[in-house]
């Protein structure tokens, strides 16, 4: 969030963040034990001061594909 402030003046109202902790709510509320909501807070490194933090920048893709192979899996128990 204090990326979104200095470089782009913008609020937690600006970005999808309340629409996506809103959704892991609902899908828990209904009762999906599986919803996750994943945060990110680390500065990402090796990116130009003006580039836009992305979430597909700085996820650990292995850990991606683990958790996604899981999830497959356990839908066919």
């Amino acid at each position: 969030m204090n990326w979104w402030i200095d470089n782009r003046r913008k609020s937690y109202y600006a970005m999808n963040s309340l629409d996506q902790a809103g959704l892991i709510n609902q899908l828990k509320i209904l009762g999906n034990k599986d919803a996750e909501l994943i945060t990110s807070w680390q500065q990402r490194s090796g990116m130009s001061e003006n580039s836009s933090p992305h979430t597909w920048s700085f996820i650990d893709n292995a850990d991606l594909a683990d958790w996604l192979s899981r999830l497959a899996l356990k839908g066919t128990e």
